[in-house]
């Protein structure tokens, strides 16, 4: 049951890519104020996983809530599994026997049938309902990408501006002040004027951080933020995201950055094989490692 002070809920969360089972039901509650730090070797669903949280993907499967509403749910697949397993033996035994033994197995299938269909017709009623909210819960979801997706015909103060305004969050003068402080934060405002193409990786990305700190979120999303960058950028875009750490931001943030994944982190996550194998305190993680894959992995990195 998911508790009401948690900022973030998901239950059973799927994802696949035709056959390909990228999440394998994802159970997790994220706090306001936590740090969650998700690490895992390339290819484990990290990245899947955080964009499933704003709906960037939609899930195959489960349950997906933030900030106490319901943003993604479809339990009816688990149903239409049950279904085909149990049309499976029906048939079977129709061919041994040349007819149903089991009444009992017959009569399951015909409630699981009236199941599905009814978790159908509630789903597809919810996801009509789900389409007019979805944007207003993603202004309280800032994203932070591993290749800034900035807009390159933009100039940097165009790009911090555009959504608030464009959504009515601020009128232009506010935007412009709100951008303006926020440059003035990180030492950028001589690059007011400027488009991505003029900025340095490091740059680019805590411009792109301050864009979606001009939305005012509620959690901050970071999908490996550093990796793209020399690493003699990495310092300076941690820096900012350590600042707004202790600011109480509430954070999901999918690094390589073990040391930083120690620092800041409240909650550390090991994902392997689209599955949550492994959390616990920073100190305990990294100290005392309990799953064999997790030992392997931090063995390589550290």
């Amino acid at each position: 049951m998911q508790d009401n002070n948690n900022l973030i809920h998901t239950e059973k969360l799927c994802k696949s890519f035709g056959h390909k089972e990228v999440l394998r039901g994802i159970d997790i509650d994220i706090r306001e104020g936590e740090k969650v730090v998700i690490i895992g070797p390339s290819g484990s669903g990290k990245s899947t996983f955080l964009r499933c949280l704003n709906l960037m993907e939609i899930p195959t499967s489960g349950l997906v809530s933030f900030d106490g509403d319901v943003l993604f749910k479809n339990y009816s697949v688990f149903v239409k599994e049950e279904i085909r397993s149990l049309r499976k033996e029906l048939a079977k035994e129709i061919m041994r026997q040349g007819k149903i033994v089991y009444r009992e197995k017959l009569a399951s299938y015909r409630r699981l049938t009236a199941d599905y269909k009814a978790k159908r017709k509630e789903e597809r009623s919810f996801e009509k309902t789900m389409e007019k909210n979805l944007n207003l819960h993603r202004q309280k979801m800032g994203m932070v990408f591993q290749h800034f997706n900035l807009f390159p015909h933009l100039t940097v103060l165009e790009n911090i501006t555009l959504a608030p305004v464009r959504l009515k969050l601020l009128n232009a003068e506010q935007a412009d002040l709100l951008a303006k402080k926020y440059l003035k934060r990180i030492g950028l405002m001589d690059k007011i004027d400027s488009y991505p193409a003029q900025l340095s990786g490091g740059q680019k990305q805590r411009i792109a951080i301050i864009r979606a700190l001009a939305m005012n979120p509620k959690v901050m999303l970071f999908d490996e933020p550093t990796s793209a960058l020399d690493p003699e950028m990495v310092g300076e875009v941690l820096d900012l995201i350590r600042e707004l750490a202790a600011e109480g931001m509430t954070m999901v943030i999918v690094t390589h950055e073990m040391g930083f994944a120690r620092e800041v982190g409240t909650r550390i996550l090991f994902m392997d094989e689209g599955r949550i194998v492994e959390e616990n305190t920073p100190k305990e993680f990294f100290a005392n490692p309990v799953n064999q894959r997790l030992k392997d992995f931090l063995a390589k990195v550290l």
